[in-house]
């Protein structure tokens, strides 16, 4: 199996995985962010290289503050809103994000080779 493909099976795993830990565990926050941050490590280091980690972080700071601005405006809430309107464990949400959506592209462009 190419490693394109390889990569992007597992990513698009864990990012699955994302999103049934936050349907089930939302209520659990210290729970939650742990296993979010090991699922962020392992998005990470199936990516391995500076581009994905930097897009993480960018995903981690900027897609929370512009949902505590859409919070603040009264565009929605959170159940369980622990800082700025959002949940704490929402950059890792986030951050699986942008990794997931970077996989989507690349795997896109080795398709379209």
């Amino acid at each position: 199996m190419h490693s394109e493909v390889k990569k992007s099976l597992i990513n698009s795993v864990l990012a699955v995985a994302t999103l049934l830990l936050v349907s089930f565990l939302w209520e659990n926050t210290m729970l939650l962010i742990l296993l979010l941050a090991l699922v962020s490590i392992l998005m990470l280091l199936n990516e391995s290289d500076k581009i994905a980690l930097y897009l993480f972080i960018i995903a981690f700071l900027l897609g929370p503050l512009s949902e505590a601005l859409a919070t603040y405006f009264g565009a929605w809430e959170y159940t369980n809103p622990h800082f700025l309107g959002f949940s704490i464990w929402l950059p890792f949400v986030w951050g699986n994000a942008g990794l997931f959506f970077r996989r989507i592209n690349l795997f896109l462009n080795y398709l379209s080779k």
